[in-house]
């Protein structure tokens, strides 16, 4: 129901399960921005949740201040566009581009989004978002480890 935008901090957008179970479907790096937009345009609770691997700065805004805020600030509607389309942009890119590798390439690619990640995200959140197996991940880490 909220549209955030990430100042400082890591994120995953993790989907919870009807029995419980959590599982990591994206990850949110400084200055991008986190929401579900089909929750936050029907102004009801997501299916995913935003979890906080570090500390974390974020902007907050709910659909039903939107338009009170646009009114009051004009110059923030070309904004939120431009978060929106951030989002969307990113989110495409991580799909076609990244999602389309190899195993080890995914992981690699992974590792060049942000210093340490590696040590930062759990290896359920790695596993989750790049989907792969954990005996994969323990692969490609023992492969990277032993070059």
């Amino acid at each position: 129901m909220y549209f955030r935008y990430i100042l400082e901090g890591i994120a995953v957008y993790s989907h919870l399960s009807e029995k419980g179970i959590s599982t990591s479907k994206y990850i949110f790096l400084p200055k991008s921005t986190a929401y579900d937009p089909e929750s936050y345009l029907s102004e009801k609770p997501s299916d995913f949740m935003i979890v906080a691997r570090t500390e974390m700065q974020i902007c907050r805004l709910r659909k039903s201040f939107e338009k009170e805020l646009i009114k009051s600030i004009p110059g923030f509607y070309p904004i939120l566009i431009n978060m929106i389309r951030s989002f969307q942009r990113d989110l495409l890119r991580w799909q076609m581009e990244i999602m389309e590798l190899n195993s080890h390439q995914k992981y690699e690619a992974l590792l060049g989004l942000y210093p340490n990640i590696g040590n930062i995200l759990m290896s359920k959140d790695i596993t989750g978002v790049l989907r792969i197996s954990r005996s994969t991940l323990s692969t490609i880490k023992r492969t990277a480890s032993e070059n």
